[in-house]
C-alpha cells in the first residue's frame, strides 16, 4: 500500500450511546509495520502492545506526544494535538493516570503510544509522562517548600516550571511556562445534566472528568483509560475523597471506555455482595475480629513491655544520679584519685 492508503479501524461508540463519528468507522492512516499484524489486532480489539513495542523497536520515528502550548484557544489545540498524534499512526487512543500509590510502578511508562498523566510532585518519581496537573493554589503547591521539607527547583512551582509538557494548573503561571488553565467552568457545563457535576473531591476526579470533556470536544473518546497508584484504601486520610473518583470511573464506563484498575487498589471493589453473600460477609467480619483481637493483645503486649522498660528507665537514671553525686561529694572532701599518689 502507498503512504496515502489507509487501514480501517472500528472502535466503540461512546458518547451517551452514539458512535463518536458516522457509521463508528474512521479510516487511519497505515502503521509502516506489517498490515495483516495491525489488522488482527484491530478487528479482534486485542491489546497493541506486541505490535507498539515493534513499531517503537523497528520504525525511526520522531518522539510521540509533543506538545505544542498556544496562546489562543489552548485546551482544544492541545486536545486536537493528542488526537491527531494517535490518529496518524492508527493507533488506539489509550491514556494511564498516575498517582503515588504503590500500583504506579504497573503503568505503561515503556510503551510510548499510551498517554500518561501526572499530577503534583510526581514528577520526580516516575519515568515518564505526557501532560501534568496540579489544580492547588500557588500557596498550596508550594507549602513542603515554603516549610522547608521540599526543594525549591524540584518540588512545588519551581518543579513545575521544568517541565515541558502542558501543565494544567488553575490559573496560567507565569513561572511555570507551559502552564495552562483548567476548564472547570467548560467541564461543569459539560456535565451540567449529570447529578454529580459538582462532585469533585480530589485531583484524580478532575482528571477522569476532563479526559472524558476532551474526547467530546474533540469528536473521538478515549478508547481505554488505565488508573494507577490511585487506592484510596479504608482507614487512610483518601478515604474520603474514594466515592468521587468511583463516580467518575462509572460515568467513563458508562460512556463506553475501557477502564483498568489495578488489583491491588480499593477503587470500585467490595469484600462481599450485600445480602447475597451473608456466609463471606460473615467470614470477613470473623476475621476482622480475629485481627482486631491479636492486634489488641500485641498492642497490650507492647504497653507491658514500654511500661517495665520506662521503670528500668527510672531506676538505671536514679542509679546513675547518685553514682555521679557520690563522685562530687568525695571529690569535695579531698580523696579524688590521683594517678601518682
Amino acid at each position: 500500500m502507498s503512504q496515502e492508503e489507509t487501514v480501517e479501524m472500528t472502535f466503540p461508540p461512546v458518547i451517551k450511546g452514539r458512535a463518536i463519528c458516522e457509521g463508528g468507522v474512521v479510516a487511519y492512516p497505515e502503521l509502516p509495520i506489517d498490515v495483516e499484524m495491525g489488522e488482527e489486532h484491530f478487528e479482534r480489539g486485542a491489546d497493541l502492545h506486541d505490535v507498539s513495542a515493534y513499531y517503537t523497536e523497528h520504525i525511526a520515528a520522531p518522539s510521540m506526544f509533543n506538545f505544542i502550548v498556544p496562546q489562543n484557544d489552548v485546551i482544544k489545540s492541545i486536545a486536537l494535538q493528542a488526537d491527531s498524534q494517535f490518529r496518524n499512526r492508527g493507533l488506539k487512543k489509550r491514556l494511564a493516570i498516575v498517582g503515588f500509590a504503590n500500583s504506579k510502578t504497573e503503568a505503561p511508562y515503556n510503551d510510548p503510544t499510551w498517554e500518561i498523566w501526572g499530577l503534583n510532585d510526581l514528577h520526580g518519581i516516575i519515568p515518564r509522562w505526557t501532560r501534568w496537573f496540579d489544580i492547588h493554589t500557588p500557596e498550596v503547591i508550594d507549602i513542603d517548600v515554603q516549610a522547608g521539607r521540599a526543594p525549591p527547583d524540584k518540588c512545588g512551582i519551581g518543579g513545575l516550571s521544568h517541565l515541558t509538557c502542558p501543565v494544567y494548573m488553575q490559573q496560567r503561571n507565569p513561572k511555570v511556562p507551559n502552564s495552562v488553565q483548567f476548564p472547570l467552568d467548560e467541564v461543569l457545563k459539560t456535565f451540567s445534566n449529570l447529578t454529580g457535576k459538582r462532585y469533585f473531591t480530589n485531583s484524580i476526579s478532575y482528571m477522569l472528568a476532563f479526559a472524558l470533556y476532551e474526547g467530546i470536544i474533540t469528536g473521538r473518546q478515549w478508547d481505554e483509560i488505565h488508573i494507577y497508584g490511585v487506592d484510596m484504601a479504608v482507614g487512610t486520610e483518601y478515604e474520603v475523597q474514594r466515592a468521587s473518583c468511583e463516580y467518575w470511573i462509572g460515568i467513563a464506563e458508562g460512556m463506553g471506555i475501557k477502564m483498568y484498575i489495578p488489583d491491588s487498589s480499593d477503587l470500585n471493589k467490595t469484600r462481599f455482595i450485600y445480602a447475597y453473600e451473608p456466609k463471606r460477609q460473615m467470614q470477613w467480619e470473623v476475621k476482622q475480629l480475629n485481627q482486631i483481637k491479636n492486634i489488641e493483645e500485641r498492642l497490650a503486649n507492647i504497653n507491658a513491655a514500654i511500661e517495665a522498660n520506662t521503670r528500668a528507665k527510672y531506676q538505671h537514671e536514679g542509679a546513675l544520679g547518685y553514682a555521679k553525686e557520690a563522685i562530687k561529694v568525695w571529690s569535695d572532701l579531698g580523696t579524688k584519685f590521683k594517678p601518682d599518689s
